[in-house]
């Protein structure tokens, strides 16, 4: 799962081989989630297509778990990393630390039902 190094954002970090698919989750109604969502992907799109994001509407899905929106956008790295509420203000570092986390995450979940 792990093994592309790169070294873009300062210092030698392991990252997932694949894209990771963030979620992102948003209101019709939500009048800050497109400010939000739009500074969010501009950061996630310096990280060299690393990762790509989807954005969802909350009404069209049908098994979210509702301890999700307590603040909207939220954004979901997988394997219970999420992020709610600011994440224009995500930094680069920020979001890789989350997809890495979420790859951690994901492994250990793995050896656990082995």
């Amino acid at each position: 799962m792990l093994g592309q190094t790169i070294c873009s954002v300062g210092s030698a970090m392991i990252m997932p081989r694949n894209p990771v698919t963030i979620d992102v989750y948003k209101a019709r109604d939500c009048d800050i989630c497109p400010s939000e969502i739009k500074g969010f992907t501009k950061r996630v799109n310096k990280l060299n297509g690393f990762a790509k994001i989807v954005v969802k509407d909350v009404d069209d899905v049908n098994n979210l778990k509702l301890n999700l929106l307590g603040t909207l956008p939220v954004v979901d790295f997988g394997n219970g990393v999420r992020e709610r509420g600011s994440i224009s203000k995500m930094e680069e570092r920020d979001i890789i630390g989350k997809i890495i986390e979420s790859a951690r995450n994901g492994e250990i979940m793995r050896s656990i039902s082995s």
